[in-house]
């Protein structure tokens, strides 16, 4: 489940966190479930990972650019580096 809001405030943190404002409009996505068998091996395992990983990222860009906006991007993977 992913959701955006407009208007916001977005913290420069690694997960992108944002403040919704008074009085804004959300929009609440989710996706299809993801089973895990109980016998996956570690192969499975990481195949999915990866496949919820995606489908996470996708819905955050469709929330983000929902009213017309730019995707913030991957939590994590684009913010500078501290020094």
């Amino acid at each position: 489940m992913m959701y955006g809001a407009k208007p916001r405030i977005v913290f420069k943190s690694w997960d992108r966190y944002f403040l919704p404002l008074p009085f804004t409009d959300i929009v609440v996505l989710h996706g299809e479930p993801v089973f895990v068998p109980p016998d996956a091996d570690e192969e499975e395992c990481e195949r999915l990972r990866r496949l919820v990983t995606d489908r996470m990222n996708d819905m955050a860009d469709r929330c983000d650019s929902w009213w017309g906006g730019e995707p913030l991007g991957k939590p994590g993977f684009d913010l500078p580096l501290k020094k």
